[in-house]
C-alpha cells in the first residue's frame, strides 16, 4: 500500500478546497496555517489513513479576536469527527479543519451576539426591574441567541455512501459522484464504478476516491447532498426535505432497448456507457495441470469452511493474470488495440524467451474480499506492462482501471457486491495454510485481449477473446538479397524495430549453408531478457569487447546488431575491423515510417528519439547497402472491412489535437470541420491492406489560406503506408454555408 501517495492527495485536495490556507509540511507533522485566524498542527502515523488512526492535533496559534474560545473544547471535537471518517480506513483531515473551524466561528458568533450592548433607556421612563432580574433576563436572551446560531452538525458522505450502498429502494447506477480532481477540479462520475469499502480492500481491477473529495450527490439529476452549500436531502440533517427514493421503474421496451443481438455478442465487445469502467483487458492464462490443481485446493478449502462462497470462486478454465486494463469505444478503439498488441509480439518474446514464465508461490488478499495467487517479482514482466500501456495511451487507447505500481496476481475468490450483503470477508484461516505454498512456473506462450463480459460462453470456458499475442519471434518477410564471405565485419545500421535482428538471422543462416563460421554482437545480449537502460553503456561495452573477442579469434563473418545511428559507433568497429585485416561493411535498414518500427521494437525507446534515422555516413572506401524495412499488416486488421463500403480513409484529430488546433486558427465560416486530412477517397483494397491503420502520428501544420468560402491549414505529414488523395495534404478548418469541403484543395 502507498501511504506516501494516499497522504500526498490529500494536501493536493486542502491545498484546492481552501484558498486562504498555507500548509507548511516536514513529515510526519502537517501545519495548516488561516492567517487572521488559527494554526493546526496534525501529527500523522506512517500508515495512515489505513490504520485507521485519526492524526493528533494540537493548536498552537489562536488569533487575538478567537481568545475565547477553548483550545482543548476545539481539539475534542476535531478529534470526534476525524474518527468518525478514520474508523473506515478514510483520511480525515478535511473533516476535522472543516468541524474546528466551524467550531471558532460559532463560538466567536455567540460571544459577539453576548456582548451587545441593551437598547437605550428612554429618560421618561425608568426601568424600576431589580438589578439580579436584569441579569438573568440579559443571560437568557444571550443563552437563546446562541441556541439560534449554533448549526446543527450535518451528516457526513460516508453516512450518505452507506446508505445508497444498502438501501434497497435506491439503484447505486443512478446516482452520480461530485468529487473534486487534483487537476481538472470538479468531476462526475457513477457510484457504482467506485470500490467504496476501505482503501486496504481495493484489488487492482477496481477504483476508489478519498471520500474528503466528494463534493455533492445527485440521484435522477437532482442533487441530494452537496458539502459546499451544506445540503442534506438524504437524511435531512441541514434542515432541508428529505427526498423520498423510489425504485427504478422496468418497462418491456427499456428491455429491448438494452438487449445485445446473439450475433454481435461473439464480435463487439459491450462499449457500455460507464466511461469510468474497463470493457477489455490483455492477460496470460494459467494453464499448467499441476498449478491449476493446487489452485484448486485452495478455493475448495476456502469453499469448505462457508460453502456460500462456492459462486465467489473463479472457475478454473478462466484463470489468469491481467496485465492491462482499458476502455475500448468503438470497433475502431479494437482495431487499434489489436495493432498495437501485434507491434508488441517482439516484445513479449524477448520478455519470455524460450516459453519461459513466472514463479508463482503464496496466497494473499485484498481486505479478504478477494483472494489471490501471488506471483513472485519479475522486472521483465513489470517493464512489458509498462511499455504497453505506454503504447497504448500514445494510440489512444483509453487505460482505465489500472493500479501503479503493477502488481501481478491470479485472483483465485471474489466477493460480488451481492455476496458482501451477508458475507463481509473470507475467513482467512480458510486459506492460511497456503500462504507460503509454491504453486510452480508458469510458462508464458502468449498473451490475450479479453471482453470483460463474464456471461458471454465460449467453447474453452475463457473469456470472449479479440486477439491473442503469441509468444514467437516476429516474422520478417526475408526480402533482403545479399552475400557475405569469409573475414568480414558487417555492421548494421536502423532504428529499433526495423528488422536488424532478423537480417542477423539470415546472415547466419547464410553463413551455416556455406561453411563459414559466424559470430553476432549485440548489446541485447547484455541484458539476458531484462533491458534496463541505465545499464546500456555497460552493454555496449560488453558488445566491443565480444567483438574484439571475435576478432582475436579469427571467425569468418562478425555482425554488430545494434542501432549505430551515429557515425562515431560506426566508425570503431570499422577501424577495429581494419587493424585486424577484416573486409568491412554496411547494412543499413532504412524505415520511411519510424514510428512504425519502434512501436514493434523490443524496447521501451522513446517515438519521438530517433524520428530523424541514421546519421549519413560517407566513406569512399567502404561498401554500404540498403535494406528496406517490412511493414507486416497485423492479422485480421481489416478482416471484417470491404473496401466497397468505405468513403474515403483519413488521418483524423483526437480531441485535444482539434482544439489546439481552432485556438491557433480561429474559424473564418460559420460551419467549422477542423477534424481531418483525407488519405484516399473510396480507397482500394491494395490502399487499405497497404495503410497503417491505427496508428498514432504528428502532424506538422506549415501554412494556413482562406477565401470568401473556404478556410484551410497546410499539414506535412508522416508515411501511412498509402496516399491517393491528390494535392497539398491539408485540414479544412470551416466553410461558408456556401462552401464544400472539397474546394479546399484549390485554395
Amino acid at each position: 500500500m502507498d501511504y506516501k501517495s494516499i497522504q500526498a492527495d490529500e494536501i493536493e485536495a486542502l491545498s484546492a478546497i481552501y484558498d486562504d490556507m498555507t500548509i507548511e509540511y516536514d513529515d510526519p507533522v502537517l501545519r495548516i496555517i488561516f492567517p487572521s485566524m488559527v494554526t493546526f498542527v496534525f501529527i500523522r502515523s506512517a500508515s495512515y489513513p489505513v490504520d485507521k488512526k485519526c492524526p493528533e492535533v494540537e493548536i498552537p496559534l489562536l488569533h487575538d479576536k478567537y481568545l475565547m474560545c477553548n483550545k482543548f473544547d476545539i481539539v475534542n471535537c476535531m478529534k470526534v469527527k476525524g474518527q468518525e471518517a478514520a474508523v473506515h480506513g478514510q483520511v480525515c483531515l478535511f473533516e476535522m479543519i472543516d468541524t474546528g473551524i466551524n467550531f471558532i466561528r460559532s463560538t466567536h458568533a455567540s460571544a459577539t451576539n453576548a456582548k451587545k450592548a441593551p437598547p437605550p433607556v428612554q429618560r421618561t421612563k425608568v426601568d424600576k426591574t431589580p438589578a439580579k432580574a436584569q441579569k438573568n433576563k440579559s443571560k437568557k436572551s444571550a443563552e437563546e441567541e446562541v441556541v439560534v446560531i449554533e448549526k446543527k452538525s450535518m451528516r457526513t458522505a460516508t453516512d450518505v455512501i452507506h446508505r445508497i450502498m444498502w438501501d434497497d429502494q435506491i439503484d447505486q447506477t443512478e446516482v452520480i459522484v461530485g468529487y473534486l480532481d487534483r487537476f481538472v477540479g470538479i468531476m462526475e462520475r457513477n457510484f457504482a464504478s467506485f470500490n467504496w469499502g476501505d482503501i486496504a480492500t481495493l484489488s487492482h481491477a477496481e477504483t476508489a476516491i478519498p471520500q474528503h473529495r466528494i463534493q455533492y450527490f445527485s440521484w435522477r439529476g437532482e442533487v441530494i447532498w452537496d458539502k459546499r452549500c451544506r445540503m442534506d436531502r438524504v437524511f435531512g440533517s441541514s434542515g432541508h426535505e428529505v427526498i423520498t427514493f423510489t425504485p427504478k421503474a422496468h418497462t418491456e421496451d427499456a428491455k429491448e432497448v438494452v438487449q445485445i443481438k446473439p450475433a454481435q455478442a461473439s464480435f463487439v465487445p459491450t462499449f457500455h456507457s460507464n466511461t469510468d469502467r474497463p470493457n477489455a483487458f490483455l492477460c496470460f492464462r494459467i494453464q499448467d495441470t499441476a498449478i491449476v490443481e493446487l489452485l484448486k485446493q485452495v478455493q475448495s478449502a476456502i469453499i469448505s469452511r462457508d460453502p456460500r462462497l462456492a459462486s465467489a470462486a473463479i472457475p478454473l478454465q478462466r484463470l489468469h493474470c491481467t496485465l492491462v486494463l482499458m476502455r475500448l469505444k468503438s470497433i475502431e478503439d479494437l482495431w487499434t488495440a489489436r495493432r498495437v498488441l501485434s507491434e508488441c509480439q517482439g516484445l513479449l518474446h524477448f520478455t519470455f524467451p524460450n516459453n519461459s514464465g513466472v514463479q508463482i508461490k503464496g496466497v494473499g488478499h485484498f481486505g479478504n474480499r478477494v483472494i489471490y495467487a501471488h506471483v513472485e517479482p519479475h522486472a521483465g514482466l513489470t517493464a512489458f506492462v509498462t511499455i504497453v500501456k505506454t503504447r497504448l495511451a500514445a494510440a489512444g487507447i483509453q487505460l482505465v482501471g489500472n493500479h501503479d505500481p503493477y502488481v501481478p496476481h491470479i485472483t483465485l475468490c471474489k466477493l460480488s457486491r451481492e455476496l458482501n450483503r451477508s458475507i463481509a470477508s473470507i475467513d482467512h484461516n480458510s486459506y492460511a495454510a497456503y500462504a507460503n505454498v509454491n504453486f510452480g512456473t508458469q510458462p508464458v506462450s502468449d498473451a490475450h485481449l479479453c471482453s470483460m463480459a463474464a456471461k458471454v460462453q465460449t467453447i474453452d470456458g475463457f473469456y470472449q477473446r479479440f486477439g491473442c499475442m503469441k509468444n514467437t519471434s516476429p516474422e520478417l518477410t526475408r526480402i533482403w538479397d545479399f552475400t557475405v564471405s569469409k573475414g568480414q565485419v558487417v555492421v548494421l545500421r536502423g532504428v529499433p524495430g526495423s528488422g536488424k535482428s532478423t537480417l542477423s538471422q539470415c546472415i547466419q543462416e547464410y553463413c551455416s549453408s556455406h561453411s563459414l563460421t559466424c559470430q553476432v554482437c549485440s548489446a541485447d545480449d547484455f541484458f539476458n531478457g531484462t533491458y534496463d537502460r541505465s545499464l546500456l553503456a555497460d552493454a555496449h561495452a560488453s558488445c566491443k569487447q565480444s567483438f574484439t573477442n571475435a576478432l582475436d579469434a579469427k571467425i569468418d563473418v562478425i555482425v554488430i546488431d545494434n542501432t549505430n545511428l551515429q557515425v562515431r559507433h560506426v566508425k570503431e568497429y570499422l577501424d577495429a575491423a581494419t587493424t585486424h585485416d577484416y573486409q568491412a561493411s554496411i547494412f543499413e535498414l532504412g524505415a520511411p515510417n519510424v514510428q512504425a518500427c519502434i512501436r514493434r521494437s523490443c524496447h521501451a525507446v522513446p517515438l519521438e528519439k530517433y524520428s530523424d534515422g541514421p546519421e549519413p555516413f560517407i566513406d569512399g572506401h567502404i561498401h554500404t547497402k540498403i535494406f528496406p524495412a517490412y511493414f507486416p499488416a497485423p492479422v485480421d486488421a481489416t478482416s471484417s472491412i470491404q473496401s466497397q463500403n468505405i468513403g474515403y480513409g483519413a488521418i483524423f484529430l483526437d480531441k485535444p489535437s482539434r482544439q489546439r488546433l481552432l485556438q491557433q486558427c480561429r474559424p473564418a465560416h460559420e460551419k467549422v470541420l477542423a477534424d481531418h486530412v483525407t488519405v484516399a477517397y473510396a480507397p482500394s483494397a491494395t490502399t487499405l491492406s497497404n495503410l497503417h491503420l491505427g496508428t498514432t502520428i504528428k502532424l506538422l501544420v506549415i501554412g494556413e489560406a482562406s477565401n470568401n468560402e473556404n478556410q484551410a491549414v497546410v499539414v506535412r505529414c508522416p508515411e501511412v503506408g498509402a496516399w491517393e488523395n491528390e494535392g497539398t495534404p491539408h485540414i479544412t478548418i470551416s466553410i461558408s454555408s456556401q462552401g464544400s469541403a472539397k474546394n479546399s484543395s484549390e485554395l
